[in-house]
């Protein structure tokens, strides 16, 4: 709970009022696909985290879209990490076959902070290879 939600809420007190004031930012939080379905592997204090994120994307994106700030996050599935390492993914279960690069949860990332998402703000978008549609 201190990394997942109290971590990206001080980013956000931290940064925000910067942002409000020139009238323009944008801020991506980082969720997961635990926070859409209850965990694929993962434990009852992470999956509360970051369907955590998922609720703080929206209650920011309330404050702030008024003044220019969008406000989103993404849900990644399952991805290459450290995190992931030696974990056992039944890759038979994944549409795509395999886990998420980093390079792709970053793109979906950087697209949202681009001028092209700048009538988006409130939503988590899912980066799972079609793991989990809601």
């Amino acid at each position: 709970m201190d990394v997942n939600v109290r971590g990206p809420i001080n980013l956000v007190r931290a940064f925000m009022p910067g942002m409000i004031e020139r009238r323009y930012g944008r801020i991506v939080l980082c969720g997961s696909i635990a926070g859409w379905a209850g965990g694929l592997m993962s434990g009852p204090h992470y999956v509360a985290s970051k369907g955590g994120i998922h609720a703080l994307v929206r209650w920011f994106a309330q404050q702030a879209v008024a003044h220019g700030v969008c406000v989103n996050g993404v849900a990644p599935g399952p991805v290459v990490t450290p995190m992931t390492h030696g974990a056992h993914h039944d890759l038979g279960r994944f549409p795509l076959g395999r886990l998420a690069e980093p390079k792709e949860v970053a793109h979906a990332m950087r697209f949202l902070c681009s001028r092209d998402a700048s009538y988006v703000s409130g939503t988590v978008v899912d980066v799972n290879g079609g793991l989990y549609m809601h």
